[in-house]
């Protein structure tokens, strides 16, 4: 599991910029879509979780883990 700053995420994925902010992704993140940890004020989560759950939303795709 590859632990990001929700910024770093979309900073490495620039297609998210276009739909989601960091602020989206801590939102996700805190209602339990994303795997993974709570720090000062922020959060790191695992960068493929957010894909999945982008190309579920955006694409229609059934599993992003192929």
């Amino acid at each position: 599991m590859n632990l990001l700053l929700p910024t770093e995420v979309l900073e490495k994925n620039p297609i998210l910029k276009k739909v989601w902010d960091a602020r989206t992704i801590g939102y996700l993140f805190s209602f339990g879509l994303l795997r993974g940890k709570k720090i000062n004020g922020s959060c790191r989560v695992d960068e493929r979780d957010v894909m999945h759950i982008f190309k579920l939303r955006f694409n229609g795709a059934t599993s992003y883990y192929k």
